[in-house]
């Protein structure tokens, strides 16, 4: 019986949430493709591209485009992946790995309607498979390989994987239009393969979030009270 992970497309094409429409159409383009992931927030396909066009295109970008993509685990059945497919009113999901969740491929009903056709994958030579031909990296600069990361301090700390939060976590320096978005803590090479120093570390983190979203919600409740003219 085939599953997921024997016939879709292995890796994951991502943009930064920010990307422009523009960007987003560039790298479709240049790697063959029909769907764009952008971290955190979900999944812009041709669909949302080609509608996009009808709209402000100039302000729009990937967060602003990007849908909820349905969720594969690489064992699941094509017949399982159809009825998801179908349920989310879909054309694309993400395949991932068991609970760790980690992002393993992106399966479309174009490879299912490959493997239906021809039993084999699109990485076999199957038609609908990728294209010859080379990314411009001066086209699509801010577009990367996902290349699966877990965060290391919750590994260490509590035994549990869970997938880098990436622009989410306090410990995150946001990147430019030269130099990619990193870890802190990787950075700066702090060795935290002892468990104390991991969990101190995450607690931290979370403390800062946590800082964080209640200065982002103090700032949202007085924008509130001054769209009303009064103290709430």
């Amino acid at each position: 019986m085939q599953t997921v992970e024997s016939v879709m497309h292995r890796g994951v094409i991502s943009c930064s949430p920010d990307s422009s429409v523009l960007t987003i159409a560039r790298t479709m383009a240049a790697h063959h493709i029909h769907s764009v992931v952008v971290p955190g927030h979900g999944i812009v396909t041709d669909l949302e591209l080609t509608a996009a066009l009808d709209g402000a295109v100039s302000t729009l970008t990937a967060a602003g485009l990007a849908r909820p993509a349905p969720i594969l685990e690489r064992t699941a059945t094509l017949e399982r992946a159809a009825a998801v497919l179908h349920e989310g009113c879909a054309t694309h999901a993400l395949v991932v790995e068991g609970s760790s969740r980690r992002p393993l491929g992106v399966l479309s009903t174009l490879d299912l309607a490959n493997a239906l056709a021809f039993g084999r994958s699109p990485q076999e030579g199957s038609v609908g498979g990728p294209m010859p031909g080379r990314a411009d990296r001066a086209e699509t600069c801010d577009v990367s390989q996902i290349e699966p990361r877990t965060c290391t301090l919750r590994l260490v700390a509590q035994g549990q994987e869970e997938l880098c939060p990436r622009e989410r976590c306090a410990l995150w320096e946001p990147g430019g239009a030269v130099v990619e978005g990193n870890c802190l803590v990787e950075r700066l090479g702090v060795d935290v393969r002892r468990p104390e120093l991991a969990a101190y570390l995450l607690e931290t983190r979370e403390r800062l979030e946590q800082a964080r979203d209640l200065a982002e919600a103090e700032e949202a409740h007085r924008e509130f009270s001054r769209r009303l003219g009064r103290d709430v």
